[in-house]
């Protein structure tokens, strides 16, 4: 891209999160994230994973996996999204990474099994999905998809105390928290500083995961 995301805007509210969520196919021979990681690493290199494409935030999330438990899935961009589910579905995949609100619905049903969410603790629209930290050699992997709210670079420190302010009082309505609940996110009201802080870390973390697994896009 042709701006720097840290220095070009100037954050005002974190609107709302939702993580992403290793899933696989109904016949993988494993049942719980615990069992998932012992067949990765009996047999390195042999399933693969897929997400929606090189550099996208979902594969950032299966090289965290493969760091953070020492394993090695391999990826397989799709140019469709959409695809993922059906061949996970179909058995045509082993693995993928998805957003919550991707997986949910499909893990529901039975038609793709879901291993964990990337967060720190069970996901408040779907507790039935245990968190992939509840595995010890998961821990720590957390992505999560984010939305928020940015004014221009050096905008007037007042205009942005307005709006954090007004989007504050916003996330606190009940009918906005249920219509981001059926999106699968979760309402984040950090202040500005915070907001900023959080991409800070979000910027460091996933630094460090791209050039531990060397993706690169072409382009």
């Amino acid at each position: 891209v042709k701006y720097d995301g840290l220095k070009d805007f100037t954050p005002i509210s974190l609107v709302g999160t939702s993580p992403l969520v290793l899933v696989g196919k109904p016949e993988l021979p494993a049942r719980t994230a615990a069992e998932l990681l012992a067949l990765l690493k009996s047999q390195p290199g042999k399933f693969n994973y897929a997400t929606s494409g090189i550099g996208s935030s979902l594969q950032i999330g299966g090289e965290l996996v493969n760091q953070a438990a020492n394993v090695k899935m391999v990826h397989v961009p799709y140019k469709v999204g959409a695809q993922i589910v059906t061949d996970l579905a179909g058995n045509q995949i082993e693995l993928a990474v998805l957003p919550l609100t991707s997986a949910r619905e499909p893990a529901r049903a039975g038609r793709i099994r879901a291993f964990g969410v990337m967060a720190p603790k069970r996901w408040s629209t779907a507790p039935e999905i245990p968190s992939l930290s509840e595995v010890p050699e998961f821990k720590g992997v957390e992505v999560m998809v984010w939305f928020g709210l940015f004014a221009p670079a050096r905008t007037d420190a007042a205009i942005v105390a307005r709006l954090a302010k007004e989007m504050d009082s916003v996330l606190a309505e009940p009918d906005i928290g249920k219509r981001l609940g059926d999106l699968s996110l979760e309402p984040s009201r950090l202040t500005p500083a915070q907001f900023g802080t959080f991409l800070q870390r979000e910027h460091d973390k996933f630094a460090t995961v791209v050039k531990t697994a060397n993706i690169k896009v072409a382009g």
